[in-house]
């Protein structure tokens, strides 16, 4: 930093700036969904109340749900799905404190049925949507048919009698 004044001439001065208290907590990554028996590394930051990063600051996890974590306290702990179902890891440090809600899904049925029934709902509306193209396609055909062309003779029955001629005999 320099500093000048009107009696004294410039002069400079090394000053180092700690950051205030903590003041929020930011975890990252922003993990929305992971699959029963994986886990993920997640990573708390902390910061001040001007955005600086508090360096060193002790932070304490806790998690609630189907899930545990490898320690519970540390800049990084990793947290694993345990079961199906919403997981909530908390981190905090003085007046910051930060949640992340994580949706723990099964494979295999391991979820109690809940990614069945999503797949059967699933399945189930793209069964729909075919039933009903194939219906709309059919009608349309239908529409566009020449007139009369529901009257005409299966193939191979006997040609249809000739009209007599006009004038009677």
């Amino acid at each position: 930093m320099t500093v000048a004044s009107a009696r004294a001439g410039p002069d400079s001065a090394a000053l180092a700036v700690a950051p205030g208290p903590v003041a929020s907590i930011a975890i990252a990554p922003a993990v929305r969904g992971v699959g029963v028996g994986s886990s993920v590394t997640l990573t708390a930051t902390a910061q001040d109340a001007y955005g600086n990063e508090v360096p060193g600051a002790t932070i304490a996890w806790s998690i609630e749900g189907p899930g545990s974590l490898s320690a519970t306290s540390g800049a990084s702990v990793t947290m694993t799905a345990n079961g199906a179902g919403t997981i909530r890891v908390n981190a905090s440090s003085g007046t910051g404190t930060a949640s992340l809600t994580i949706t723990a899904f099964g494979a295999g049925g391991g979820d109690g049925g809940a990614s069945s029934n999503l797949a059967l709902g699933l399945g189930g509306g793209i069964a729909l949507g075919i039933v009903v193209g194939v219906v709309i396609g059919w009608l349309v055909a239908r529409r566009r048919k020449a007139p009369g062309a529901d009257s005409m003779p299966p193939p191979g029955s006997p040609p249809p009698a000739a009209p007599p001629p006009p004038g009677g005999t």
